[in-house]
Formats: structure tokens, C-alpha cells, sequence
């Protein structure tokens, strides 16, 4: 049996802020984007998560912007620099 966490949704408070600050292109904050997402992925998988589902909803449903935030949950930080139009 797989353990599916969908805790990483712009329905969740901390991901919409962090969607908010990474459109408005606030990337040096004292949580910054990139830190709420790795941070929530973490906890779901220190809590037993086998899948983390990530759901932005329609507002933030970009390329670039499920780009940004698959990069952060899998760690990959190699190009996280801050698109336009998300």
C-alpha cells in the first residue's frame, strides 16, 4: 500500500503564500518559495508519505510554476531562478 500526501496544494495557506511571493517575484524573504515547499515535502515524507501529489491549482497552472515546485520537492535547486508570468 502506497501512503499519498496531498498536503503540497495552493488549497494549503503556506503553499498559496508561497505561489503569491514566487509570482510577485519576492524570492528573498525569511521563508522564501523555494524553503516552504522543501520544508512541507520533508515533513510529509518524515510522516510516512510514499508520494507527495502536488496540486496548484488552475490560478498557477503554468509550466514554469509545476516546474518550479517539482524541482523543489525532489531537491533539484540547479535552476530555480524566478520566472515571469506565473
Amino acid at each position: 500500500m502506497l501512503t499519498i500526501a496531498n498536503n503540497i496544494s495552493t488549497r494549503n495557506p503556506n503553499v498559496r503564500q508561497a505561489f503569491w511571493r514566487l509570482k510577485r517575484g519576492i524570492w528573498r524573504h525569511q521563508q522564501a518559495p523555494e524553503t516552504i515547499l522543501k520544508e512541507l515535502a520533508e515533513k510529509c515524507a518524515a510522516a510516512g508519505a510514499d508520494v507527495l501529489e502536488i496540486n496548484i491549482q488552475q490560478y498557477y497552472d503554468r509550466p514554469e510554476a509545476m516546474e518550479f515546485a517539482v524541482n523543489n520537492v525532489q531537491g533539484n535547486h540547479e535552476d530555480n531562478a524566478p520566472h515571469r508570468n506565473l
